[in-house]
This record gives C-alpha cells, structure tokens and sequence, in this order.
C-alpha cells in the first residue's frame, strides 16, 4: 500500500471514528453542562474533543498499520 493511499485511508478511518466517539460525548456534555456557560466548562469541552481526536488518530492509525502489513 503507498503512503498516499495510507495518508488518505487514516484521514477518512479518524474522521469516521471521531465522529463515533463525539456523539456519546455531546451528549454527556448537554447532560452535565448547565444552560449558563462558563470558561471552564467551554475548556472541559475542548479538552474532550481534543482527546477525542487523538484517540480517533491512535485507532485509525493501528488499523491502517495492520492493513499495509498484509
């Protein structure tokens, strides 16, 4: 498998499961942040998102190693 085609697989296979992992996390989100927002509860959503992403990035990643190893 080229690297290009690598590359591309993992974009597409993070965003795929980004957006997995980020439904269940909107939802405890709208269910623990109250209706008036304050800076910390903005940065605890952004702290999640971001460890969303590169859990979605670590995951993708082991799947596409596994695939160019066939």
């Amino acid at each position: 498998m080229s690297d290009d085609t690598q590359t591309k697989l993992l974009n597409i296979l993070t965003l795929a499961i980004f957006w997995g992992l980020l439904i269940p996390i909107k939802k405890s989100i709208r269910n623990r942040v109250p209706s008036k927002r304050s800076y910390r509860d903005d940065a605890s959503e952004a702290l999640l998102h971001a460890t969303a992403r590169v859990v979605a990035v670590m995951i993708a990643s082991g799947i596409i190693r596994r695939l160019a190893q066939q």
